[in-house]
């Protein structure tokens, strides 16, 4: 699902025919551009925060929705009510993170060029 990003406004102009539409497209462009959706830009920033909201324990009943009811069948049993969050991965990704946080870093260096 990529999205259209435009082009990129031309720069090469004079100073006088650099507008204030001028600067406002490259602003807009750059807002398309920058944003967190954008798939071509930032493919995993969505998907990071989603993960950060897991890990906090937030659960976002949209995503569960499309997950368990993609066809959006409007019926009693496909109601989805509150769902609680257990965070049974947390102790684990804790105890990697504290196993790589012991861990020295061991500093080398490689030489690709000898002169």
């Amino acid at each position: 699902m990529a999205t259209n990003l435009g082009t990129f406004p031309i720069q090469q102009l004079s100073y006088k025919a650099k507008t204030k539409a001028w600067r406002k497209s490259h602003v807009e462009w750059a807002d398309k551009v920058a944003s967190i959706a954008n798939e071509l830009v930032r493919k995993s920033v969505g998907d990071k925060i989603i993960n950060y909201d897991l890990m906090n324990g937030v659960l976002n009943l949209d995503d569960v929705r499309i997950v368990l009811n993609p066809e959006n069948i409007k019926a009693q049993y496909t109601q989805i009510g509150d769902i609680q969050h257990f965070p049974i991965l947390n102790s684990k990704i804790n105890l990697l993170l504290g196993e790589e946080l012991k861990r020295p870093y061991n500093w080398h260096v490689t030489i690709t060029n000898p002169e």
